[in-house]
């Protein structure tokens, strides 16, 4: 699985990601990632086909209307 690690968690998530042989990018490593809007990111993961990991509910409710992909992981504590 390749993940797309939201502005809301820390890159330090991704480091753990690869640690366990998984794929993933934070935003942060994207040109401009940081300034990108919800729809940039939500259309660059649905491009690379990537599953998004956020906080941000935005994204868990654009997957309830628009469907997959990308899919979302919406983390909800912590």
């Amino acid at each position: 699985m390749k993940w797309l690690v939201d502005a809301q968690l820390p890159p330090q998530l991704c480091t753990w990601l690869r640690e366990r042989g998984e794929e993933s990018i934070h935003v942060s490593e994207l040109e401009n990632g940081l300034n990108l809007s919800d729809e940039n990111l939500w259309e660059y993961g649905r491009k690379e086909n990537l599953m998004i990991l956020t906080k941000d509910r935005d994204f868990f409710e654009r997957s309830l209307v628009l469907g997959f992909p990308p899919h979302v992981l919406h983390v909800v504590v912590g």
